[in-house]
């Protein structure tokens, strides 16, 4: 009789006693992903019949509206206006609209109403916890690095202000905060994954590959289904050229998180290294497609597509990354290549003598002698 993982509770393995004369074609031990329902649409009051009869009732109905994104929209229009009407004095209403906004990902009209609810109550933990996070989103680490480290300042032992300003620090480059606000963090409570993928990352920036790669690999064990720690740990093994190994990684990063442009630029990048042009142009293409504003996965995906024989496609994508930055050396150097290529010398030139501003010395070069030629 098989074991096998039960419908109703994902985590359970129980035996079947079901007996069956094959061999099933599945694999039934193998994790299955929980899948909860939640309801979608606009939450009304059961009981009492009157919100009057209940102290700041609209504004419980509004944020009731907001709760697991039943009815956002609409709720933080409600919600937006009981503040303004009856202005508590409670943080929670303040709090439960900013994060309205950022499960919106209207994280600039998040922060104002997070920094309110500190404003209400100085020490309000989930305020000071979302504050700092949200910040570093829209771009503010300065603010952000401000926003964490009051918030462990009046939360010391609280892992997940710990993680996030350790965060912080790291997209500032401030290796050793981030290193020494991530330890502490993971002295009191060693099973943190994504604190040990942040010290992983702070590590790898310091050039330790090896010790990286055993944070990356401790992260996946507490959390298998964690993509930043199977793309970090593919990015050291790619480098180490264990191409199998990295690429195993990177499908499991994808089939997590199959919107993460990064980790499709990541993967895509590893299979035109390894001889597989075919399939990683189609990650390209859609990493491109998750995020057309990052000309970085353009200009690759340009070059992929120059490689492939695509050049009509590929003329397209270096045109649209100088659309978005004019001054891109790179995007300027290949466009002027195919130009060039094609019999167009003389706009190819106007490419080239821009690229050959560029304050990359390789693309400078690179320009310089397609201009002397």
């Amino acid at each position: 009789m098989w074991k096998r993982r039960t419908d109703d509770a994902v985590h359970v393995v129980m035996t079947d006693h079901y007996i069956q004369r094959f061999k099933p074609s599945r694999d039934l031990l193998a994790p299955s992903k929980e899948i909860v329902l939640s309801y979608r649409g606009e939450v009304v009051p059961y009981y009492p019949s009157s919100l009057s009869e209940v102290a700041n009732g609209d504004l419980y109905l509004a944020l009731a509206q907001t709760e697991d994104a039943s009815n956002l929209s609409a709720g933080i229009v409600q919600m937006e206006r009981a503040l303004d009407r009856d202005r508590p004095s409670d943080p929670e209403f303040y709090f439960a609209i900013g994060a309205a906004y950022s499960i919106n990902r209207q994280y600039e009209k998040a922060v104002p109403w997070y920094e309110e609810a500190v404003r209400h109550r100085a020490e309000y933990p989930p305020a000071l916890r979302a504050l700092a996070a949200t910040l570093a989103a829209v771009g503010d680490l300065t603010g952000g690095a401000a926003a964490g480290e009051r918030a462990a300042a009046v939360l010391p032992f609280d892992t997940s202000v710990l993680t996030t300003l350790g965060n912080v620090y790291l997209q500032q480059g401030n290796i050793d905060k981030a290193k020494a606000v991530l330890q502490r963090a993971l002295t009191i409570n060693p099973d943190l994954p994504e604190a040990t993928v942040y010290l992983g990352i702070a590590t790898v920036r310091e050039g330790n590959l090896t010790a990286g790669a055993t944070l990356f690999r401790s992260a996946i064990n507490l959390q298998p289904d964690l993509a930043a720690a199977h793309n970090n740990l593919a990015s050291i093994l790619a480098r180490q050229g264990l191409y199998k190994e990295a690429e195993f990684h990177l499908q499991k990063a994808v089939v997590i998180n199959p919107a993460d442009a990064q980790v499709r630029h990541n993967y895509g990048m590893l299979l035109a290294r390894t001889g597989s042009a075919d399939r990683a142009l189609v990650e390209l293409k859609e990493a491109v497609r998750l995020e057309p504003e990052l000309v970085r996965l353009r200009v690759d995906l340009g070059n992929l597509l120059t490689s492939a024989g695509e050049t009509l496609q590929a003329e397209h994508e270096f045109r649209t990354v100088i659309a978005q930055d004019s001054e891109n050396g790179e995007a300027h150097l290949r466009l002027g290549a195919l130009l060039s290529h094609d019999g167009r010398k003389a706009e190819a030139q106007t490419h080239y003598e821009i690229a050959a501003r560029s304050s990359d010395p390789k693309v400078r070069q690179a320009a310089l002698n397609a201009l002397r030629r």
